[in-house]
């Protein structure tokens, strides 16, 4: 009987799962001995009850990255990984790695204002890449309204780019076209007409935003102009598909 016991248990792969992953090793032997223990039926119930607890662990507390330029690479890169990425002064470029719902919504209030907080200049935009966000909930936006008006209390505007359209199914059709309707005028399609519009809005105030470094030219407002500039028609006679703008994750 012991032998035939000792069969049932994958010992190579409880071996990879300890190299690979000391969590996962955990919750495997924790299980095991759950159905040892407890039985079949409450061992399987406790191995739901654990995923369960370590998915909203790690979906409450999220990653997020402030964006910026990095010099020789397309795209927007997260500031934490590539220190020598450019920022604009005034602009705050955003992302939050996961869904906005009932269980971090505030964490992403916590995290935006402390992203803030951190930048050397006043900010004026935040600009939330919302390129990660696969679902929204009635929490998640009422959060993000909430953070919207107590930023603009403070002459902070609260925009969004890269709004995925399928969003709108996790509401009644109505409201959502009337909330389409109202954030017009600060939605953006990417993160570069956002940007395009922050420069705008900086020149119609008498504002020109100087070279923090004239010997960097990734440093330049100049650059930041080059990289929201429309790209050049193609000489040649085939049609170019439309590539999705790049948005360096971090690991």
């Amino acid at each position: 009987i012991l032998v035939s016991a000792v069969g049932l248990f994958d010992l190579a792969d409880l071996r990879l799962l300890y190299r690979m992953s000391y969590r996962e090793f955990l919750m495997s032997v924790g299980t095991t001995l759950g159905v040892l223990i407890l039985g079949v039926l409450p061992g399987v119930l406790l191995a739901v009850a654990l995923s369960l607890i370590w998915l909203l662990s790690v979906g409450s507390r999220p990653n997020d990255a402030v964006l910026g330029r990095v010099a020789g690479r397309k795209g927007f890169h997260n500031v934490a990984d590539y220190p020598e990425a450019k920022t604009i002064p005034g602009l705050l470029l955003y992302r939050f790695d996961a869904n906005v719902v009932f269980y971090n919504a505030d964490y992403f209030k916590t995290r935006v204002r402390a992203a803030i907080a951190a930048q050397r200049t006043p900010v004026e935009w935040v600009v939330a890449d919302a390129s990660s966000v696969n679902v929204i909930d009635v929490t998640g936006l009422r959060k993000i309204d909430e953070l919207r008006q107590e930023l603009a209390t403070e002459g902070v505007s609260l925009r969004v780019a890269r709004v995925k359209r399928h969003l709108e199914r996790f509401f009644n059709e109505d409201f959502a076209k009337k909330r389409r309707e109202e954030a017009r005028k600060r939605a953006y399609q990417t993160l570069k007409p956002a940007i395009s519009a922050y420069l705008k809005h900086q020149k119609a105030k008498g504002l020109i935003l100087a070279d923090t470094d004239p010997d960097d030219p990734a440093s330049s407002a100049r650059e930041w102009r080059e990289a929201v500039r429309p790209p050049r028609p193609e000489t040649s006679d085939a049609v170019p598909l439309p590539q999705e703008e790049e948005s360096e994750r971090p690991d």
